[in-house]
C-alpha cells in the first residue's frame, strides 16, 4: 500500500470513529465500512445486485446507521437492479432530505433508477429535490472525506485538483480552488460544476461570482450551460473563453448570461481552469431576470404535457406487453423496422430497414432471440424516450412508432440504435454504462444499412 492509500485510510478510520455518534460504533466495526464499501462496489460490477445492495446496508450498520452520500447512492442503485424499490428510495430520499442532495440531472438520466419511474415515490422524490433553491453556491457546507460539496461535481480532466481552501475565500470559510496537474495535456481543462432544475419563470438567465487566478495561461471563467430535457441535448453555452482571462489577478466579480430557451431543462453553472494555473471561486449567485434565484417564480407546471407524457409511457409498456409487436424507426437515412415476437420464453426480433426514396423494397438486415432480461431493459429505455420526447418534428431527431395491431404511440426523440443496444458485444462488455445480461442466440445477416 502507497503512502497515499496510508492517510487515506488513516483518515477514514479517525473519521468513521469521531464522527458518527449515535448507534455508538465501536472502533472495530467502523474500520470494517471501507471493506464492506469495497465489497458492495465490486459485487455490483459482476452484477450481483442484491448481494452488492446487502454488503451496503452491513457498511451503514458498521457506523451505526450513517453513510457517506455517494455510497447511500450507489446503494440505490443496487437496490434499484435488484427490483427492491422500498429499499432504493429509503436511500435516495436519506441522502435527498438529510445530505442535501439535489443533482436533479444525474437522477433522472441514471439507467439503474429506471425501473423506478413507474413508482409513485419517483414523481415524490423529484418534486422534493427541487423544492429547496440553497444551492450551496458559497462552498460553506463542506462534505465528508474532503469531497466536493453538494450539489456541486467535477468536469473535465480528472487530473485537475479541485477541493474547498480555507486559506483563500473570498467570505466565509471556504473557496473553491481549481489546480492544474504539472503535465497539462493540450486541450485539458479543469471544471466545476453543479446542475440546477429550470424550474423558474423567466428569459435571462445571469450567474455571477467572484474569482481569484495565479500564473494561468489560458483563458478562463465561469460557465453556464443550459440542457433541454433529452438527455445531453445542449440548447445554450457560454463559457467566457472570448473574454481571454489569462495571468495573476485578486479577487474580482464576473459575470455570464444567457437568454433561457422555452425547452431549458436543466442548468449547469460553474468554473473552469484551462491549461497550468489556479483557479478560486467563491461566492456564486444567479439571477433569473435580474431577481435572486431564491425569490424567482417558479414556471408553470404543464400538467397536459406531464399527463401526455404519462398516459404515452403507459401506452409503450402496455404494448410492449403484447406477445407481437413492431417497433417503426424514421429519420433523413431511411426507415427501419422492428419487430417482435414471443413463440417461447425467449423473444425473436427481426430488423428490416429500407433507404429514404428507395425503390428497393424493405429488406431483412438482421435477426436475434432475446431472453426475459434483455427485453426487459429494452422496455425500460423505450419508455424511457417515450418520457422525453418531443410530440412534433424537430431538426435531427428520429420518429418513432411503436404497435401491435390495435394500438401504438408516436414520439420524436433523438437516435436511439435498438439494435446495437441489444446485439453489439461491445454493449455486452460488464464495464459498459449500458451493459445488460447477453442475448440467447444472434444471427447477423448481411451488411447492414450503410
Amino acid at each position: 500500500m502507497n503512502l497515499f492509500k496510508k492517510i487515506l485510510s488513516a483518515t477514514l478510520f479517525i473519521f468513521l470513529t469521531t464522527h458518527f455518534s449515535y448507534g455508538q460504533p465501536n472502533s472495530i466495526q467502523a474500520a470494517q465500512y471501507p471493506n464492506y464499501i469495497k465489497l458492495a462496489d465490486s459485487l455490483y460490477n459482476t452484477k450481483e445486485y442484491t448481494s452488492s445492495a446487502r454488503a451496503y446496508e452491513k457498511a451503514f450498520k458498521s457506523i451505526g446507521g450513517k453513510g457517506i452520500s455517494h455510497d447511500r447512492y450507489n446503494a440505490a442503485r443496487s437496490w434499484a437492479r435488484a427490483f427492491n424499490n422500498d429499499s432504493a428510495f429509503l436511500e435516495l430520499f436519506h441522502i435527498v432530505e438529510k445530505a442535501f442532495f439535489k443533482d436533479y440531472n444525474r437522477v433522472t438520466n441514471e439507467e439503474d433508477f429506471e425501473s423506478l419511474h413507474g413508482d409513485y415515490r419517483w414523481d415524490r422524490l423529484l418534486d422534493l429535490m427541487k423544492q429547496s433553491k440553497e444551492f450551496n453556491l458559497g462552498f460553506e457546507r463542506v462534505n465528508d472525506f474532503g469531497a466536493l460539496p453538494h450539489p456541486w461535481f467535477q468536469w473535465g480532466s480528472k487530473d485537475y485538483i479541485l477541493k474547498v481552501d480555507s486559506t483563500q475565500k473570498h467570505s466565509g470559510k471556504y473557496s473553491m480552488l481549481i489546480e492544474a496537474p504539472k503535465d497539462v495535456a493540450h486541450h485539458a481543462f479543469g471544471c466545476v460544476a453543479c446542475a440546477i432544475p429550470a424550474d423558474y419563470e423567466g428569459k435571462e438567465i445571469v450567474v455571477e461570482a467572484y474569482i481569484k487566478t495565479k500564473n494561468m495561461n489560458m483563458p478562463v471563467g465561469l460557465m453556464i450551460r443550459i440542457d433541454s430535457k433529452i438527455p445531453g441535448d445542449i440548447v445554450a453555452f457560454d463559457n467566457m473563453m472570448q473574454e481571454d482571462m489569462q495571468g495573476t489577478d485578486e479577487w474580482r466579480l464576473y459575470s455570464v448570461k444567457q437568454s433561457i430557451p422555452k425547452e431549458a431543462a436543466t442548468f449547469y453553472i460553474g468554473a473552469i481552469l484551462s491549461g497550468r494555473g489556479k483557479l478560486w471561486v467563491d461566492d456564486f449567485k444567479i439571477l433569473i431576470d435580474g431577481k435572486d434565484i431564491k425569490y424567482a417564480p417558479a414556471r408553470a407546471k404543464d400538467t397536459t404535457v406531464d399527463s401526455l407524457s404519462k398516459t404515452r409511457v403507459q401506452q409503450v409498456y402496455d404494448i410492449l406487453s403484447s406477445r407481437n409487436f413492431t417497433i417503426n424507426v424514421e429519420d433523413n437515412k431511411g426507415q427501419g423496422e422492428y419487430t417482435f415476437s414471443k413463440p417461447d420464453e425467449t423473444w425473436k426480433m427481426e430488423y428490416r430497414y429500407k433507404l429514404k426514396n428507395s425503390d428497393k423494397p424493405t429488406k431483412l438486415v438482421d435477426e436475434a432471440r432475446l431472453d426475459s432480461k434483455k427485453f426487459d431493459a429494452l422496455r425500460r429505455r423505450l419508455a424511457n424516450l417515450a418520457h422525453y420526447c418531443y410530440n412534433t418534428p424537430e431538426p435531427y431527431y428520429t420518429y418513432y412508432k411503436i404497435s401491435n395491431g390495435t394500438e401504438k404511440v408516436e414520439f420524436y426523440t433523438r437516435s436511439f440504435d435498438i439494435w446495437t443496444f441489444l446485439v453489439d458485444p461491445w454493449m455486452n462488455d460488464p464495464h459498459h454504462p449500458y451493459y445488460t445480461p447477453p442475448i440467447l442466440h444472434s444471427k447477423s445477416l448481411k451488411n447492414t444499412h450503410k
